[in-house]
C-alpha cells in the first residue's frame, strides 16, 4: 500500500515542475502532503496542506483540506488542535454531511485515544444523522 503513495508522490514531483495553474498546483500539492502522511512523513505532509491552506479558493475543497489536517494532528497527538479543526467543520454550514460525519468520528476517536474512554463512541454514535447534518 505504502508503493502507491510513494508512486503517487514521485508523480507529483514530476509534474509540479511542469507549468500549471493555480488549481492545478494546489490540486497536486493536496496529493503530494497527504501521501507524505501517508508515507509516515506527517509533520512534512501537514506543513504541505497548512501552507496551502489560504491559498484554496473553493470553501468545499478548503474544509476537505482542514479535515486532512485534523486527521494529521491527530496522528501526531495533537487531539486539541485535531478538536478544534473538527468542531470548526461541524459548525461550519457549507461543510458537507461527509465532512461533517467525517468530523465527528475524529471526536469519537479523540475521545477513545486520548481519554481512554471507551464509552466515548457511544456519545458520537448519537450524533445526528445525515438529514439532521
Amino acid at each position: 500500500m505504502l508503493n502507491i503513495y510513494k508512486n503517487a508522490y514521485d508523480f507529483v514531483e514530476e509534474l509540479l515542475k511542469e507549468t500549471l495553474d493555480e488549481n492545478e498546483k494546489n490540486d497536486l500539492l493536496i496529493i503530494k502532503g497527504n501521501s507524505l502522511i501517508k508515507l509516515g512523513e506527517v509533520d512534512e505532509g501537514k506543513e504541505v496542506l497548512k501552507t496551502l491552506l489560504p491559498s484554496i479558493k473553493e470553501e468545499t475543497k478548503k474544509i476537505k483540506v482542514m479535515l486532512d489536517i485534523a486527521w494529521s494532528e491527530f496522528e501526531t497527538n495533537n487531539y486539541e488542535v485535531a478538536a478544534n479543526i473538527g468542531k470548526s467543520v461541524i459548525s461550519n454550514s457549507l461543510a458537507q454531511s461527509e465532512y461533517k460525519g467525517d468530523s465527528y468520528n475524529l471526536l469519537g476517536s479523540i475521545d477513545y485515544y486520548q481519554k481512554d474512554d471507551y464509552s466515548a463512541q457511544n456519545d458520537y454514535q448519537t450524533c445526528p444523522s445525515i438529514s439532521q447534518i
